[in-house]
């Protein structure tokens, strides 16, 4: 759709990249604001989030190049300017925040709830960035809504589904953050809202990781860990958790 942003000579500026920068840093100033309503002070949370930050990074990058090993030895250069994240990056990103909770000292619940709403906004900045660079288009279809992508008419505009759905889950989160004071809920809220998101958006999508495994007929294998995920996150509704000390 407007994969450049814009062009100087043979400097190109991707719009993905600049929609993800800019998620990125709202995503860390959000994070920072809602630190004091889960009882947290400001810059422990500014730290947690660049140390998962930092920690993401240098991962991604080993993870590449051991996954390109022969190819990492030819041309360095070249793998390491692949895309940050791959499809290991979900991982990398949860392993670097238990980390970072463990190695700072931080409070598990307190944490995830400051972040939640953080996390998911940056994740519809990324859904957005798709939309604009044409990517992730799903199946085939005749609605209005498949001529939004030029030059790919006639697809579902999966980014910009999946960027509405995670809005309406960092929206869903906020509220939660703001009106409710029970420890883990908003994180609960959070995970369930992203799961359906996710489940609704792939719907749309042509292809699927692992279709064949999962119970035949009913559910994939990716749908059977989202509905997990939502069992989870429904879990922190339950009234058992302590309330956040503000």
């Amino acid at each position: 759709m407007y994969p450049r942003l814009a062009h100087f000579g043979s400097i190109t500026i991707p719009t993905y990249s600049v929609v993800a920068a800019v998620g990125l840093i709202a995503a860390l100033l959000l994070a920072e604001w809602c630190a004091p309503h889960v009882g947290l002070a400001r810059e422990r949370i500014w730290h947690f989030c660049l140390g998962t930050l930092a920690g993401t990074l240098v991962l991604s990058r080993i993870a590449l190049a051991a996954q390109n090993w022969a190819a990492f030895r030819t041309y360095p250069r070249v793998i390491l300017t692949l895309p940050t994240l791959t499809r290991s990056g979900p991982l990398l990103v949860v392993l670097c925040a238990a980390a970072c909770i463990v190695a700072m000292h931080l409070p598990w619940l307190r944490t995830l709830d400051a972040v939640t709403p953080a996390a998911l906004l940056l994740l519809t900045a990324l859904h957005v960035g798709s939309f604009f660079a044409g990517d992730d288009l799903g199946s085939r279809t005749d609605l209005a809504l498949g001529n939004l992508v030029r030059g790919d008419e006639g697809h579902h505009p999966v980014a910009l589904y999946a960027a509405v759905l995670t809005a309406l889950a960092c929206a869903a989160s906020m509220v939660t953050l703001l009106r409710n004071n029970r420890v883990g809920r908003t994180f609960g809220v959070g995970l369930a809202a992203v799961s359906v998101a996710r489940f609704v958006a792939d719907e749309f999508r042509p292809g699927y990781l692992l279709p064949q495994l999962g119970i035949p007929g009913f559910l994939r294998a990716d749908q059977l860990l989202l509905l997990a995920l939502f069992v989870a996150g429904m879990l922190f509704l339950l009234d058992w958790s302590p309330r956040h000390a503000k």
